[in-house]
């Protein structure tokens, strides 16, 4: 039994409440072996610590890496514009050779356009002539039957 005015003995039974702050690890880094993982972390790098403000070997090629990939960008867009006016030239002479050949082709079908056309009205007029020749050859026969009183051949 718990002495309700008892203040200072421990309950063992109860939970104990966690302090504040983040909970350790136990794998804490003391400040010289951060530093030291922080000087590796650099010489992978290839990078150089410059504490008076020089400018380094390393900052140096960066630089002039920096300049020559620039100079390499400019030049390949040129070259990209180079290449986009010859499509450009290519493209209006292919357009223009397809211009030319419909244009040519629209001519010669024109002109078989008319040639059906005159051998249409050709064939017509030969088929009035051959209706009026039987026309003709009706008449005449009747004609003829008629004279000599006789049936038709047809």
């Amino acid at each position: 039994m718990i002495d309700q005015a008892d203040t200072q003995t421990v309950d063992l039974f109860a939970p104990q409440k966690r302090g504040r702050g983040r909970p350790s690890t136990g794998k804490a880094m003391t400040p010289a072996e951060k530093q030291r993982a922080y000087r590796e972390r650099l010489k992978s790098r290839n990078v150089t610590e410059n504490k008076n403000g020089n400018v380094t070997d390393t900052e140096i090629n960066a630089h002039a890496e920096k300049g020559a990939l620039m100079a390499r960008c400019r030049l390949l867009e040129t070259e990209c514009a180079k290449l986009q006016s010859q499509v450009t030239d290519w493209r209006d002479r292919y357009y223009q050779r397809d211009i030319d050949y419909n244009r040519d082709l629209e001519a010669v079908i024109k002109q078989k356009n008319q040639a059906v056309a005159a051998q249409k009205g050709l064939v017509t007029k030969f088929k009035n002539e051959r209706n009026d020749a039987r026309n003709r050859v009706e008449s005449l026969e009747r004609q003829l039957a008629s004279a000599f009183k006789v049936k038709p051949l047809r």
